[in-house]
């Protein structure tokens, strides 16, 4: 009876530290649409304490379904909003997918992430995947060389209310480009933030590219949608140790 309470003892103590999550560092990155900025802002800009675009509605969303998650990155915007949310992030106002590319590596190193949202591409005005392509290449280097899994949630970008046909196209080109690289191997989830967030082109918009506080708390819910599913997905990794743990009580 001794050695049964002893390997029942030693079967909790492992099964507790299998499944006690680690804190997940997800690294917003971006441009505009993720440090928040507007058009309005080149006659009156705002002070950096109360930037938040989606980040803060996405953080407490994490917050009240109890996740474990820390947002990563070297810029800070939102510190001054009440209440409180991380405000660490990698959106960079005005920025190219091929300027994000030249420096997501270094980016990494200073600021490992377990999961990347990434939506970019809006200042490329192309409809070309190539700097798109080349941040996943960036990304895949830093996994390799430092043997560090990341998931990249990467979205089919907002269109505008001036409904943009290169934009639209820009989608096109992601997905297959995701569809592509999921094939051969990488940690890809598409989030369709143009169709897919319920986004009024109408009224979820302050100018022509960036949404209002509507719009920004749709793409959160997408964004929300996409982390559990990661997440739970790793949950599942340790779905066999429960018919065992079952059989020994």
């Amino acid at each position: 009876m001794t050695t049964i309470k002893n390997i029942f003892i030693i079967f909790i103590f492992i099964f507790t530290g299998l499944i006690q999550a680690e804190t997940i560092r997800i690294m917003p990155l971006g441009d505009s649409l993720t440090y928040d900025w507007t058009f309005s802002e080149m006659e009156t800009p705002i002070n950096d304490g109360y930037r938040y675009a989606y980040r803060y509605y996405l953080w407490h969303q994490l917050q009240n379904a109890q996740y474990d998650v820390d947002f990563v990155g070297s810029l800070i915007a939102g510190s001054a909003i009440v209440p409180a949310f991380d405000p660490d992030n990698e959106g960079y106002v005005g920025w190219t997918s091929i300027e994000i590319a030249n420096i997501i590596y270094a980016k990494l190193i200073e600021n490992p992430a377990d999961i990347i949202l990434l939506h970019i591409g809006t200042n490329d005005w192309s409809e070309s995947t190539y700097g798109i392509n080349r941040i996943l290449d960036e990304i895949d280097r830093y996994e390799t060389t430092y043997d560090h899994k990341i998931t990249v949630v990467l979205a089919r970008i907002l269109n505008s209310p001036l409904n943009y046909a290169h934009l639209t196209n820009l989608n096109i080109n992601i997905q297959s480009l995701a569809d592509t690289r999921i094939a051969n191997g990488d940690d890809i989830v598409v989030v369709d933030m143009e169709n897919g967030a319920g986004i009024n082109y109408s009224s979820d918009f302050q100018d022509s590219l960036h949404p209002n506080d509507m719009g920004y708390y749709k793409m959160a819910n997408v964004w929300f949608s996409a982390i559990e599913e990661i997440l739970n997905r790793g949950n599942d990794n340790y779905a066999w140790l429960i018919p065992i743990y079952g059989l020994i009580l």
